[in-house]
């Protein structure tokens, strides 16, 4: 698993800001130490509108900021050159390749093309694990909510997810009581 360099700038796309608030843990993905950025076309996906609500108030908090500087053209370059994503998702890839910086990101697709892009991509199980490891969360809330994610997300990568509890109720079976 790599890592992140302090304050590397991460971005956002949908899929993963809808599952942070799903599993109510977009409050502590904020207490990790990235600058977070998203698009202005990703904002423009919310329809949830408490979702919506949220994620504008984290952007007036000046805590997510939107970047609205890619251009229609450069954006519609990825379009062309891989149909199965969004004009959000290329924004996101667009943002990334622009700014050297790490995706967050839960869709297949986004992932699969960012990776061949040379993009470093991280997940939930990713986040999850690196609250854990910042001690943000505990190991137990840490397992409740990769179980939950594979609940609410039926795309969610169970494999990874139930690797990541079994590590996890291993550290539980070594902990001192």
């Amino acid at each position: 698993m790599q890592l992140l360099s302090e304050g590397e700038i991460v971005i956002k796309d949908a899929c993963a800001i809808f599952d942070l608030f799903d599993l109510n843990l977009m409050e502590d993905f904020l207490k990790l130490d990235y600058s977070v950025y998203t698009t202005i076309h990703v904002v423009e996906e919310i329809t949830d509108s408490e979702q919506l609500e949220n994620i504008t108030r984290l952007i007036s908090n000046k805590r997510i900021l939107v970047d609205n500087s890619g251009t229609y053209e450069d954006i519609q370059v990825h379009v062309l050159e891989n149909s199965g994503l969004s004009f959000a998702d290329c924004s996101v890839v667009d943002f990334a390749i622009r700014n050297s910086c790490t995706i967050l990101s839960s869709d297949g697709s986004l992932r699969k093309v960012s990776t061949r892009k040379g993009l470093i991509v991280h997940g939930m199980v990713w986040i999850i694990g690196e609250l854990v490891n910042n001690n943000i969360i505990s190991i137990e809330t840490a397992i409740e909510k990769l179980n939950r994610y594979k609940l609410i997300n039926t795309r969610a990568p169970k494999n990874d997810i139930d690797v990541l509890i079994n590590k996890f109720e291993e550290l539980l079976k070594q902990k001192p009581k």
